[in-house]
């Protein structure tokens, strides 16, 4: 979807992301991340944790950047390993949940970030929508829909 319409949920530009909640957009995304989650085994959105895109907050954790933070970026929290020998990307062991545009839930999971020639950016990730959380929509505790929740 075109980014203006509204019905996008999340945006990768190379290994940067952003999502179509918060303050990267008003679609009312929520995520969450689940370090060492089976992505098989979720079938259920959990009921707190998630958060929407938050402004930059440089200085509190040594954020060297000017982006939006979020699940997939906030610098220790980066969705991915960089080796700084090879200079590559590997994605972590994390399934992250989404709240969609459309008030229903998904899981996601980067599998790869390179093609099979080594190309960067060419991700290859599988999703499947699950059932949603106990605490209804917006999901979370509180804080996600003190971020960008309707």
């Amino acid at each position: 979807a075109i980014e203006g319409d509204g019905g996008w949920d999340l945006a990768f530009t190379r290994f940067k992301s952003k999502t179509n909640g918060g303050v990267t957009g008003n679609g009312g995304v929520f995520v969450v991340a689940l370090e060492g989650q089976s992505f098989d085994d979720l079938t259920k959105a959990p009921n707190m944790g998630f958060a929407a895109d938050q402004a930059d907050s440089p200085g509190d954790a040594g954020d060297a950047d000017m982006d939006p933070d979020n699940v997939f970026n906030s610098d220790d929290a980066d969705w991915y390993d960089y080796n700084v020998m090879t200079h590559e990307l590997s994605p972590k062991d994390i399934t992250y949940v989404f709240a969609s545009t459309e008030r229903r839930f998904f899981k996601f999971r980067i599998d790869q970030y390179y093609d099979s020639a080594g190309t960067p950016a060419k991700f290859n990730f599988h999703w499947k929508q699950i059932e949603p959380p106990d605490s209804g929509f917006p999901p979370g505790d509180g804080g996600a829909a003190a971020n960008g929740g309707e």
